[in-house]
């Protein structure tokens, strides 16, 4: 349903400068919201391993979901890197780590943290990994996704300062969980301190796009950030199965609000060729929701 509604300035001001589409979301109920695709939010990455975020003129592999705030949650990764979470292989039977430092021989040598032991993990849950290390040498941060299916987050060559690295990792497969670790790099031996680690979920569930032929092109024009499907392209969330109502905005600032959409498996969130954001509420909006919905959003693309 296109929306023209011709709010008036008070019609608007009732609303309160308060109001956001968070609302919507109070409670926890389910759903999406991008937020808008304006890259200096810090929402966006290029690849669904959320490594490098998104500038104009690239795609995007990765959107969170601001429905739940993407607050995040506590740190589940122990400090010390001998805890039994920890699973550590070192294939060439050299001296191998102790609770701070790693030591690894070759690219087979590796640390994994298996995130998934004792979590739930569905479809679209997020985690966001934070590391600092320092050392001397190469080595590789790994985030592992699905059973068998491997994504490199980092190939560092580490130069003695600590450097901090951050991942965001979906799972796109329920019920697999996520997990993360250190790997060697070749056949060059090197010493790894870990100075910290943090593994944190990150609420609501996610966007994204693990092809990389397959993803949106984040573009400005007119001064409006978008994402634009070049007509072979798809940005998928899982929700839990429901009836949800979805509203988008293009970017022409023309609002469509559609009611009753069953949902019940992975979801396309590019509802337009060039679409300024998106949002996905279980349920129906009322018509002060929808009011309320279409003066903030042309309030920010007017």
């Amino acid at each position: 349903m296109m929306l023209g509604l011709g709010l008036s300035i008070p019609q608007v001001a009732v609303l309160g400068p308060a109001w956001s589409p968070a609302a919507l979301f109070s409670g926890g109920v389910p759903g999406f919201w991008a937020g808008g695709f304006d890259p200096a939010r810090g929402r966006m990455f290029q690849t669904h391993a959320g490594t490098v975020a998104a500038v104009d003129g690239l795609t995007v592999g990765l959107v969170l979901d601001m429905s739940q705030g993407a607050a995040l949650g506590a740190n589940t990764a122990p400090a010390s890197l001998t805890a039994p979470a920890w699973d550590f292989i070192n294939v060439s039977g050299n001296a191998a780590r102790t609770a701070s430092t790693l030591h690894f021989e070759n690219a087979i040598d590796r640390n994994i943290y298996r995130v998934d032991t004792g979590l739930i993990w569905p479809a679209g849950t997020a985690i966001e990994i934070r590391v600092t290390l320092s050392g001397s040498g190469p080595c590789r941060l790994i985030g592992i996704s699905g059973a068998g299916n491997t994504t490199t987050l980092y190939t560092p060559t580490l130069t003695g300062s600590p450097v901090e690295y951050v991942a965001r990792l979906v799972n796109h497969e329920a019920g697999s969980g996520l997990g993360f670790g250190f790997y060697g790099q070749s056949a060059t031996p090197v010493d790894i301190t870990v100075h910290a680690v943090s593994v944190r979920q990150i609420a609501g569930r996610h966007a994204l796009q693990a092809t990389a032929l397959s993803r949106p092109t984040l573009t400005l024009a007119s001064g409006r950030y978008h994402l634009y499907d070049d007509g072979n392209d798809t940005l998928n969330v899982t929700l839990p199965a429901g009836t949800y109502s979805r509203a988008w905005i293009d970017n022409l600032g023309a609002v469509t609000v559609e009611r009753g959409i069953a949902i019940s498996a992975a979801e396309n969130v590019l509802r337009a060729t060039r679409i300024c954001d998106v949002l996905y509420a279980q349920g129906s909006l009322t018509a002060g929701d929808e009011v309320a919905l279409t003066a903030w959003w042309q309030g920010r693309f007017p």
